[in-house]
């Protein structure tokens, strides 16, 4: 296994990174504030997730505890968001899709 993901190419490999805040509503959420210096000054953090260069998840950490977090699907070979998963601290999950445009097209609403 460690064998396998030591000889993926560069393109497949997720980068994590932590952030203090994000800015604004729009989608994909842009997170600001990188962290450097350890999470333990933080009683609230953010950590994403990036696949070439595409912000594909965005957790949010309240006490070191996971509350909440958005997945992102983009269409091939662009930057336009194609599906938004918001998942709550209830494990409550919303849907969204967009055009190739980003107008949302459907809100599959709460499961």
């Amino acid at each position: 296994m460690i064998f396998s993901y030591l000889f993926k190419p560069k393109k497949d490999l997720i980068k994590v990174k932590y952030f203090k805040t994000w800015g604004n509503y729009k989608l994909p959420k842009v997170p600001k504030d990188l962290i450097s210096d350890g999470l333990d000054n933080y009683k609230t953090y953010y950590k994403a997730y990036y696949k070439n260069g595409l912000l594909i998840k965005f957790e949010k950490y309240t006490d070191s505890k996971l509350v909440s977090y958005d997945i992102y699907e983009y269409y091939n070979k662009s930057n336009k968001l194609k599906k938004q998963i918001l998942v709550n601290f209830n494990g409550e999950k919303r849907i969204n899709l967009y055009n190739k445009s980003g107008k949302i097209i459907n809100n599959l609403g709460r499961n």
